[in-house]
């Protein structure tokens, strides 16, 4: 018989001996100690810990409750994770359920379609070895121009087109997880994040001052390693231009010494795919992520 129960730090030896029988990392306890968790629980056989739930908020997305389980190998065949969402289903008042995981993992896919999750999104985050390409730019147009996040800053007008562009593709990309309502200013400071490499973020801007695509670029997790950021464009019908500034961020990315380049492309982006489809990434897995809707 499977107990479910709340977790509490009574739990914690139990937890820690969980994911050290199960090889899993140190992000679990992490969220339990960080300021986002909400709640967790735990199901028990015969007073063991098989296998835990955890549930923690993003106040950059608001309607949705974020979800990390794991279930201990040796008693999946209880089928241990049902009890576990629909303890947590019911502690979420309103809004969705959402949770990611790789592609492979057939058996926690498994068990979200079981639980009426829908998969909502695929990201894909590749690398590309930036000594073993060709890179030529093939794009002109004698009427635009290039310029960088870094020079727009000191356009205070040009900057407010630019942050309600990126707001506007990027709430535009995500509807099936809202994002929360803020101002220009607070809008412009994800822009400018501290990881930004904004002399490599490059804009492009018509005859009329209007800005027409962007590509941002960031430093990466290691020094060899640049990151693509967000990307966007004011028509569709002008998407060409995405991969033509990505190509010169992996010129000036090779030049600066890097030599790998990478990025998150989600499915949900038309400019994401574009960059994921026009450049010479490898097929990389899939980062799928599902959601429930809470109803009342």
């Amino acid at each position: 018989m499977v107990d479910v129960r709340r977790y509490g730090q009574s739990d914690e030896q139990a937890l820690q001996q969980l994911l050290k029988e199960n090889k899993a990392d140190s992000s679990y306890m992490a969220l339990i100690q960080s300021e986002k968790y909400t709640a967790a629980f735990g199901a028990y056989v015969e007073k063991r810990l098989v296998g835990i739930i955890i549930g923690w908020e993003n106040a950059f997305h608001p309607s949705s409750t974020y979800v990390k389980f794991l279930i201990d190998s040796q008693y999946r065949q209880l089928d241990v994770a049902p009890f576990l969402f629909n303890e947590l289903v019911e502690h979420v008042k309103r809004g969705f359920i959402q949770i990611s995981v790789w592609e492979s993992e057939k058996e926690v896919i498994h068990t979200l379609q079981m639980n009426q999750f829908n998969e909502i999104r695929r990201t894909y985050m590749p690398t590309l070895e930036l000594n073993n390409i060709e890179l030529k730019v093939q794009f002109s147009d004698s009427v635009g121009r290039i310029t960088t996040l870094g020079e727009m800053v000191s356009t205070p007008q040009l900057m407010k087109q630019l942050v309600r562009l990126v707001q506007q593709n990027y709430e535009e990309t995500h509807r099936a997880n809202p994002v929360a309502h803020m101002s220009v200013e607070q809008w412009e400071k994800l822009v400018m994040a501290e990881d930004i490499i904004s002399e490599a973020s490059f804009v492009y801007v018509d005859e009329k001052n209007e800005i027409i695509a962007y590509s941002f670029l960031h430093a990466g997790e290691d020094e060899m390693t640049n990151e693509f950021g967000w990307c966007g464009v004011k028509d569709l019908n002008q998407i060409d231009i995405l991969p033509y500034l990505a190509t010169e961020q992996m010129i000036w990315s090779r030049e600066q010494g890097k030599t790998y380049i990478t990025g998150e492309f989600d499915s949900t982006s038309p400019y994401a795919r574009a960059l994921y489809q026009d450049l010479p990434f490898q097929k990389s897995p899939a980062w799928l992520t599902f959601q429930k809707q809470k109803k009342d």
